[in-house]
């Protein structure tokens, strides 16, 4: 379930099914909630006053939709997102890379972001791939300019 049916979630079982503050809590808990600090704090604050309680909900994820829509805006602007491209080859990290990544498209990203990696310190690599790169960590650090690969579910 995403975040926006999380709150629309929420809303509903406190208006419809006429949940407490304390069953709400505890389908959140249940179900796993990534907005689960916020009904905890929301439902320990109005635990005595539902309609308000909902309200607070409905209101937490106005600001949750606006905070969304300029993280977005900001990342559309021209300085701050850079296209990059990669004109040396690193021809040696590549066979390296190679001999234990599988995936080629994988290793052509990993050569990317140890490019980027040359000029920018500390470089925290972040992906979705567990599989094939996460599970590489120590190898990729070792042997390219990249710092630290960061797993997206971890954030």
């Amino acid at each position: 379930m995403d975040i926006k049916s999380e709150f629309y979630r929420a809303t509903s079982l406190l208006t419809n099914d006429q949940y407490s503050a304390t069953d709400l809590y505890l389908q959140a808990i249940a179900e796993k909630w990534k907005i689960l600090d916020i009904i905890q704090e929301l439902a320990g604050r109005y635990e005595h006053d539902v309609k308000e309680l909902a309200r607070k909900i409905r209101k937490a994820e106005r600001r949750y939709e606006i905070d969304c829509e300029e993280r977005l805006a900001h990342l559309r602007k021209p300085a701050t997102l850079m296209i990059h491209n990669r004109e040396i080859q690193y021809l040696a990290t590549q066979r390296i890379l190679d001999s234990t990544i599988e995936d080629p498209s994988d290793v052509t990203i990993l050569l990317d972001a140890h490019h980027v990696g040359v000029t920018i310190p500390e470089l925290n690599f972040v992906t979705g791939d567990h599989e094939h790169i996460v599970s590489q960590r120590g190898f990729i650090v070792a042997n390219t300019k990249i710092s630290n690969v960061t797993y997206l579910d971890s954030i």
